[in-house]
Order: C-alpha cells, then structure tokens, then sequence
C-alpha cells in the first residue's frame, strides 16, 4: 500500500482548516466538504475532503454542531490560523531580506539588474525565471558617448533614461577634435527623442546644424546607419531550469 508523505497530510490539512475558517468568518455558516470542493477547487474527492475534515474535528481544530452537516473552527483552530498567517509574513520578510542581499552593492546596469532578476525569481519560485527587457526602440535617448576606440574604429556608448546602457563598435576614421564636437551635436539634437525617432531623423536634425557645422554633417551621414543600427528587440533573461 502506497504511503502518503506525513508533510502532504499536514499540508492538506492546513489548507482545508485554512478554507473552513475562511468561509465560516465570510458567512457565519457552518461548513461542508461540498462546499470547499465547489468554493475552493481543493484538489481533493469530497469523502478526502470529509475524512480530513473529521480528523480536524478530533483533534480539536473543529466542532461539528448537532443541528447541522457543516463544521465550525474552535478556539484551537482559529489560534492554528492565526499563527500560519504570522508564519506566512515571518516568510515573506526573511524572503525581502533575501531579496535586498541579493541586490546589494551588486548592480551597476540595468543589463545586471534584470540577469540578476532572473536569478532572484528562479530562486523564489523554483522555476525557470525570465525578466523581458523594454524594447530598446521605444527608450528616449538621455545621452551617447562617442569615444576613440583606435584608428578606424569608434565606441559607442547610449545611455536611456531607463537606464538602459548598451555598447557598440562602428567603422569610422574622425579626427579626435571632430569627435568631439559631433559628439556635442548629436547629444544636442537628439536627446529625449526615442532611439527609432533617432535612427529615423538624425539626418533631419543634423541638416537644421549652423553652417560652420555642416562639415560634420557628411561625417554624420557616414556613420548614422552604423550609429542606430544597434539591435532594438528586447532582450530576455533567463535562470533555473
């Protein structure tokens, strides 16, 4: 014969003392297993349900009084409850802590607060946790950063106003002080615009540039493609198995 963990038992048994003492504050009536079968979707056939619901009773949680069918909590029962509810945020406070450990002094992007996220959330669950970015596309641009990376080549930094900070590498061979004062421009012309808003007219603002600037604007054109051509689908973090 097939042995029940003793756990489960007592894990059942919480669960419809929990039920009986739920419906019975809601109603003031005395409760039946017919009704935490039909109420409460108990994963349970009526007679489990009745059998447990008598070995609450003889163990002093419930009574069952004459005139009816249903059972009522005692005193006993209602302390059994009142604990499990002092557990339950007791659990939810040590898992807060948890939380905030996990997440301190560690994050310094966004890239590693929604990796780390994931990790958090597989941790909890016990489950496969995934944390799906925003779509790049729809972050309004707070500020990119164009650094020499070597001869031909630039380092892109975008920063959003979410937070969001992504790198990328383009070909291109301007001069440092060139650099520098593009850098100014598009910074100028483009912050709070959406990264697609950007890729789309950054040849727009650009031509609107003083004519003393107009020189960068062929650069501009060169290297604007390359500029927003950084992947702008979301991105999902997963963790856990």
């Amino acid at each position: 014969m097939r042995q029940i963990n003793p756990k489960i038992i007592e894990e059942r048994k919480q669960k419809i003392l929990q039920a009986v003492i739920h419906h019975f504050i809601k109603t003031a009536r005395p409760v039946s297993s017919q009704i935490l079968t039909e109420e409460y979707h108990i994963d349970l056939s009526t007679a489990s349900i009745r059998n447990i619901m008598a070995e609450l009773e003889e163990d002093g949680y419930l009574t069952h009084p004459h005139t009816s069918a249903g059972r009522i909590p005692t005193d006993k029962g209602y302390r059994c409850y009142v604990d499990s509810l002092i557990e339950l945020q007791r659990l939810v406070m040590d898992e807060e802590e948890r939380v905030r450990n996990e997440y301190h002094g560690r994050i310094k992007e966004l890239d590693e607060l929604l990796s780390q996220t994931s990790k958090v959330l597989s941790g909890l669950s016990q489950y496969t946790g995934f944390v799906l970015t925003p779509k790049l596309e729809k972050n309004q641009l707070k500020y990119l950063e164009l650094i020499p990376h070597d001869t031909h080549r630039i380092l892109v930094i975008l920063v959003t106003h979410t937070g969001l900070v992504k790198h990328h590498i383009i070909e291109a061979m301007i001069p440092r002080e060139k650099l520098e004062a593009l850098n100014h421009i598009l910074n100028e012309k483009l912050r709070g615009m959406t990264l697609l808003e950007a890729k789309q007219k950054i040849v727009e603002k650009l031509e609107e540039a003083e004519r003393e600037e107009m020189e960068l604007l062929t650069i501009a054109r060169s290297i604007s493609q390359q500029l927003f051509d950084i992947d702008i689908e979301e991105e999902v973090y997963l963790d856990g198995t």
